[in-house]
């Protein structure tokens, strides 16, 4: 049985064993990057390993099903590698925090090393469950193998590790279901705040990376845009998901109408705030995925119009219904909110609660678990 608190010292040095590159701009990332602060502000002697600039190992004993050349499988084939990470390490840690389970064997390797060490889990989704969907393309045999081996792992995590910290109350029953013992729900947060309309453009924005279920998603809702959007109107495309969409979103431009859609690639946090200020409307065509969505929290605090389908509000069902802020898997339905919100800008919406989704709030209880309060 494990005791409910960490009962870590004073001085502890927590190590974030993370998967991610420096400064990377992705949902998970910023995550991650927002429970360092925390670990750090509490324990200033944590530090940051990112493995991915490490020397890797792959093991002998790799199955032939993580070998197949698919995007997907590159996170799980971590579970196969050896980091060699306690080479790199400043100080003996109390605790290892790792997100996504990709790490596990890693941080397994440590515990052998460290004994003491208390292992905590940041997970971002059930990933078993989401590798269903985004194995598509993968033969039968190696799909079902992939998806069973994760989901062991999961189970494994759920059983081994001192805390789980998850982002939605029904990832956090899965866990205890599963075993878990201590699992904290931190709903994903944002640091937007509702600003001043300061243009009268109109234009329709999605923002998000290249996983697939956004590439998709705008694929399936938002296809052919110039035809159905109001005229004088853009749809904006900001993050890594242009680099999907790039010859897949039909005719990119009606110069009869004056629409266009237009795929800006990453910008500057200035640049995208900017954008998100005066948006007529934010877009989240969202298809399938777990978890909860970063760019929901960002949409619901940043005061304007919102369109977006019932995955997208996972995790954020509070916010359903709230104002100006519509939820449709209908495709011709959330094609014609979409028209509605550009065709008449909307001033500021001040939703009720959005300040509940800043990061300060959204993590106030993992906070207070780690002071011991």
């Amino acid at each position: 049985m494990k005791s409910n608190e960490l009962e870590l010292p004073e001085d502890a040095c927590i190590l974030n064993l993370s998967p991610f590159p420096p400064d990377a701009k992705l949902g998970g990332a910023i995550r991650s990057e927002q429970i360092f602060k925390v670990i750090k502000q509490l324990y200033p002697r944590s530090e940051i390993l990112h493995v991915e600039k490490l020397q890797t190992y792959l093991s002998p004993d790799t199955p032939e099903w993580a070998k197949n050349d698919h995007p997907q499988l590159s996170d799980i084939l971590m579970l196969f590698k050896d980091f060699r990470s306690e080479e790199h390490l400043d100080n003996v840690p109390d605790a290892i925090i790792f997100d996504h389970p990709w790490l596990w064997t890693e941080a397994k390797k440590l515990k052998e090393i460290f004994p003491k060490v208390k292992l905590i889990h940041s997970s971002h989704n059930i990933e078993f469950l989401a590798k269903s969907d985004l194995l598509q393309g993968l033969d039968q045999d190696s799909k079902i193998d992939a998806v069973k081996y994760v989901r062991v792992i999961e189970e494994e995590i759920a059983r081994e590790c001192d805390l789980i910290l998850c982002v939605t109350e029904l990832d956090k029953l899965w866990f205890q279901n599963n075993g878990a013992k201590n699992v904290i729900a931190a709903n994903n947060g944002t640091l937007t705040t509702p600003q001043r309309v300061s243009s009268t453009n109109k234009y329709a924005l999605v923002i998000g990376s290249g996983h697939p279920p956004n590439v998709e998603g705008s694929i399936k809702y938002l296809s052919d845009a110039t035809e159905w959007m109001p005229e004088n109107s853009r749809l904006i495309y900001v993050g890594g998901i242009c680099d999907g969409l790039r010859g897949n979103v039909g005719r990119e431009i009606d110069l009869a109408k004056n629409t266009e859609v237009v795929l800006l690639g990453l910008r500057s946090d200035e640049e995208l705030n900017k954008l998100i200020a005066s948006a007529s409307v934010i877009l989240l065509p969202i298809p399938y995925g777990g978890g909860s969505n970063l760019k929901t929290a960002e949409a619901i605090c940043s005061g304007r119009p919102i369109v977006g389908t019932t995955k997208s509000f996972r995790g954020f069902d509070n916010f359903i219904g709230s104002r100006n802020t519509i939820v449709e898997d209908d495709l011709d339905s959330f094609k014609e909110a979409c028209f509605n919100f550009v065709e008449e800008k909307l001033p500021t919406v001040y939703r009720y609660g959005h300040e509940k989704l800043l990061w300060t709030a959204t993590l106030n209880s993992f906070k207070k678990y780690l002071a011991g309060k």
